[in-house]
């Protein structure tokens, strides 16, 4: 909690996205990134992750997603 991760879906090197892990209450005010809570699904997939990982979660309509970690930096509010 708390990094901005960059993460690619599946095996698509142009399907990537940065964004918060984090509360909306950590100031991400600008609109320029999303947050997604340490408790949501992809939030938990990423949780201890190193970066080059590769890690799955279930979305709430039960398919399964892969993501890989490309970058992760604490966040600089």
């Amino acid at each position: 909690p708390g990094s901005v991760v960059t993460v690619q879906y599946g095996d698509d090197p142009d399907d990537t996205e940065p964004f918060l892990i984090g509360t909306r209450q950590e100031g991400i005010t600008d609109g320029k990134l999303e947050v997604y809570s340490p408790k949501s699904p992809l939030g938990e997939a990423l949780i201890d992750a190193k970066v080059g990982e590769t890690r799955t979660y279930t979305v709430p309509s039960g398919s399964t997603v892969t993501v890989k970690l490309l970058k992760a930096e604490p966040y600089q509010g």
